[in-house]
């Protein structure tokens, strides 16, 4: 993976002529702040999908009461300089905050701030490799160029963005406080003009790190540790090879990301592409085998009824294939390993060491449509996870979302996705390493074999300050699961007190 070090430098360092571009004047200061109150109910003991994911890790799985608040404040120094902070929480979960300084086209950020890196930054979106609003965000610190900034001398033709951050991980999971790198790089050319749309398209990478093993090893993560997972580079074992290393110290995983986007009259539509790796051998560009595809349209500001639509589709299945990654004494070579190469069963957002995986507080910091064990775990009973978190990543699914406004101050959004889950290759063969299960014995008895159909429906209902002389927001939410994992039903109404100042 020492490609990645130089596929981020190559994308980045014309940043460098970016110096002394004049810049758009900076936002106006403002003032937003809520508290509010609710509660949850369902007809099982845990709540519906949706009521749970893709909500910034703020809701438990189970129903009840809550508090709600948050607050945010921005306010500008000078044209050029902003500085904002925040926070957010539900019951006694801060689930959010932050402190944030701008300069020009440039940023910096400390604490735990919710945002998306990868795919398409929108409420609407349901697949993503990489950080999603899945899980609560992690205390951090990050720096960069987060939104497209043209490059001087081309007229605006090409642009630019990416960052580096650092986080921190909990010391609750199977690696103890282990640390999260992340870094990505993205170009895009404006382009539309020419041939009628912009393409852009990007390289996001992610490494766990560091942290204390359940027998109490600490795993390097001095600066030297650093810059080798920075680079992606493996560490050598004693016999001169990097088996057991090939993909790098640490864990590392991320995706490619391709994206046309045009503009026609008053109407925005978005067509966004990403391929997801796990190690050198899974990181292709393009991939017609594990791959997510999403297509965004945005309406016209003054338009009523929708607003903006999003369809996606994604597919992990193939996951490099059925063969073991490596060979093993019982399975030396292609032969023993059934025909395949060596170099399969990637495992998405999984890992061998940190077997947490690509999670944190226990929910999937990418991908909300894999399974973990402790989500299966409330409607399943005797399934297998060898040793690591996520228990279904071998995945299909469709998923359509939708954002409007039924009438003046009384807003929806929808969602509605169905998936096929077929759980690891682990659970098909009776082990990652292993030709077991299926291969030796037909009537193997695995939990998600054949796949299991599951369909998620959400739907919310916003209503804007109703009581036109009191400030509060309404909120009703109904959320109705069904498949061969379970059924369930969950509803849910909250009252906010919302103070807006520009």
């Amino acid at each position: 993976m020492t490609r990645s070090f130089w596929i981020f430098l190559l994308m980045l360092v014309p940043a460098t002529m970016l110096w002394g571009q004049s810049q758009k004047p900076i936002a106006k200061d403002s003032l937003f702040a809520y508290f509010g109150t609710g509660v949850t109910a369902s007809d099982t003991d845990f709540l519906p999908f949706y009521m749970v994911h893709n909500r910034w890790g703020e809701v438990p799985t189970d129903p009840g009461l809550f508090a709600e608040g948050g607050l945010h404040y921005q306010r500008a120094l000078s044209k050029n300089l902003m500085l904002s902070t925040g926070f957010s929480f539900r019951n006694e979960l801060f689930s959010s905050y932050y402190l944030d300084a701008r300069y020009q086209f440039l940023y910096a950020r400390i604490g735990a701030y919710q945002e998306r890196i990868g795919g398409i930054d929108s409420e609407l979106t349901v697949s993503n490799f990489g950080l999603s609003a899945n899980a609560r965000p992690a205390p951090m610190v990050e720096a960069g160029i987060e939104h497209f900034t043209p490059l001087p001398f081309w007229d605006g033709l090409i642009e630019i963005k990416g960052r580096m951050g650092l986080r921190w991980l909990e010391d609750d999971r199977y690696m103890a406080n282990a640390l999260l790198h992340n870094k990505d790089a993205a170009i895009r050319l404006n382009l539309e003009k020419y041939i009628g749309f912009n393409i852009s398209s990007g390289f996001y990478h992610f490494a766990q790190f560091g942290g204390v093993s359940p027998e109490g090893i600490q795993q390097p993560n001095a600066f030297s540790d650093f810059w080798t997972v920075f680079r992606g580079a493996g560490i050598p074992n004693p016999d001169g090879t990097n088996a057991g290393e090939a993909n790098g110290l640490g864990n590392h995983l991320g995706m490619f990301e391709l994206t046309f986007d045009t503009q026609i009259k008053e109407h925005k539509l978005i067509l966004n592409y990403q391929s997801p790796f796990e190690d050198n051998g899974s990181m292709q560009y393009i991939s017609l085998q594990d791959f997510s595809l999403a297509l965004h349209w945005e309406l016209p500001k003054k338009a009523k009824g929708l607003q903006s639509l999003q369809l996606e589709y994604m597919q992990t299945k193939m996951q490099s294939g059925p063969g073991i990654p490596d060979g093993i004494p019982q399975f030396p070579d292609k032969e023993a390993n059934y025909g395949y190469d060596f170099g399969g069963r990637d495992n998405l957002h999984n890992n061998w060491l940190y077997r947490s995986g690509y999670t944190y507080q226990d929910l999937i910091m990418g991908n909300p449509l894999f399974l973990t064990a402790n989500w299966t775990s409330l409607f399943m009973e005797n399934f297998p996870t060898y040793g690591v978190n996520v228990v279904s990543n071998r995945t299909q699914a469709w998923n359509l979302s939708a954002r409007g406004e039924l009438a003046k101050g009384i807003s929806y959004f929808t969602r509605f996705t169905y998936s096929m889950n077929w759980g690891t290759y682990a659970g098909l063969f009776d082990g990652r390493f292993n030709w077991g299960g299926i291969a030796v014995d037909p009537n193997f008895d695995y939990a998600f074999r054949g796949g299991r159909e599951q369909f998620y429906s959400y739907m919310e209902l916003n209503f804007e300050q109703p009581l036109a002389d009191y400030p509060f927001d309404f909120r009703i939410v109904f959320a109705h699961d069904f498949g061969e994992l379970y059924q369930n039903n969950g509803v849910e109404l909250a009252i906010r007190y919302v103070l807006r100042k520009h």
